[in-house]
């Protein structure tokens, strides 16, 4: 849905700005009048659906909003009324859209839908969990599992990034450092060697052969290297063969791939679990499940195993023709099927795959740090052995 930038007088007659999603102008224009601003101007903006702003919006701002949306409505606040105290209290970003979302609400629209056609960025999991809370009378509790799913998921990346950090910024800081090293520093020591006439050992050679390169192939290697980055980028967004070989390889990477796979799963059993708990159909269930599994060929499992169920197959036995799910989910599935404990079985499932997840997680990180510290100790030892050890070998050659 486009989104426009607009100026509008308010009822005291201040001037407003802000952003709108509207089908149309004159849709914008008939939001703004019913919600008591004049417009002066409006123009239409371009909005990157893979903006920062737009993923912020998602992981933080919309989680807020659904926790508060749940706790008025909760305490008996009508659905219209709620929307209008979260609009005056949110951020200008999120304020418009809960003015989309009230206006839509307004004309007839279920709050799912208006969500959905408000709020581009939230997901299909999310949405599906609302519709089902508002045709089961459930919706204050699927706000509120809504709410604490994209919680998680937030908490994780923070966590995540929070660990991350401190290794990567001594990788960059490092790096920065060696480059300019090997940059200003290692010249200079080349043109100090030829003029004493001094022999450089092989250690020596190398480094000065590493330095002469960046120096003088530096921004041709930039230039290639962006070019090649570009082409294989275009290729895997153009072709899906491409982007299924990568997808493919990237399961197979020692531990990372193990590691991704899991992950992708949990997801998917998350949201499985909770919209067939909520009472989703299990084939309607399984299809929004799939919009949170990124990876192509996990994705064209799943889709693969729906398509058996659609045909009569049994879950597990869907699961298992698909041909790249490990055994653990196959053998929880089939004991949830035959019990009628199905929805038990996935919660057990994906507790499983999420504390394997962490403590994966927790090795690869204590290995991270170390790793860095040994790999940047090593290339520091040798620009320093090169530099040094070649002077302190020749010292006698030198005229004082």
């Amino acid at each position: 849905m486009p989104v426009y930038h607009y100026r509008a007088l308010n009822a005291g007659g201040m001037v407003v700005r802000g952003q709108l999603h509207a089908d149309t102008r004159h849709a914008l224009e008939a939001y703004l009048q019913a919600a008591g601003l004049d417009v002066l101007s409006a123009r239409r903006a371009w909005v990157s659906k893979y903006s920062f702003r737009g993923y912020q919006t998602l992981k933080v701002d919309v989680c807020t909003f659904l926790f508060h949306l749940q706790r008025m409505l909760d305490a008996g606040i009508p659905l219209l009324a709620s929307l209008a105290l979260l609009q005056s209290q949110a951020s200008p970003v999120l304020s418009s859209k809960i003015l989309c979302v009230r206006q839509r609400v307004e004309s007839g629209d279920q709050l799912s839908t208006a969500l959905h056609k408000s709020i581009a960025h939230m997901d299909a999991v999310t949405i599906a969990l609302i519709h089902a809370g508002e045709q089961g009378g459930l919706l204050t509790s699927l706000l509120l599992l809504a709410a604490r799913r994209l919680q998680a998921q937030e908490n994780r990346r923070r966590q995540l990034l929070t660990l991350l950090l401190y290794p990567l910024l001594t990788l960059v800081l490092t790096g920065m450092a060696l480059l300019v090293l090997l940059i200003k520093v290692v010249p200079e020591l080349a043109l100090f060697l030829r003029n004493l006439q001094i022999p450089a050992p092989w250690y020596t050679q190398g480094l000065l052969g590493l330095s002469g390169m960046i120096v003088t192939h530096g921004v041709t290697i930039m230039i290639v290297s962006s070019v090649l980055l570009l082409v294989l980028g275009a290729a895997y967004l153009m072709f899906p063969v491409c982007r299924l070989w990568v997808a493919h390889g990237a399961l197979k990477v020692w531990i990372l791939g193990k590691l991704n796979q899991k992950v992708q799963l949990s997801r998917f059993i998350h949201a499985l679990g909770a919209l067939y708990e909520a009472g989703v159909p299990l084939l309607d269930a399984l299809g929004t499940s799939l919009a949170v599994v990124t990876n192509p060929v996990l994705k064209t499992g799943l889709a693969t195993a729906r398509h058996s169920i659609v045909q009569g197959m049994g879950l597990a036995q869907a699961f298992a023709g698909a041909g790249c799910f490990p055994p653990l989910m196959r053998e929880m599935l089939h004991v949830g099927e035959q019990t009628g404990t199905l929805a038990s079985a996935l919660q057990h499932l994906q507790a499983l795959y999420e504390q394997d997840i962490q403590a994966t997680e927790a090795r690869l990180l204590a290995l991270i740090q170390p790793t860095i510290m040994v790999l940047l100790g090593a290339m520091l030892g040798w620009m320093l052995m090169a530099v040094f050890g070649v002077i302190y070998d020749n010292l006698d050659r030198m005229v004082l």
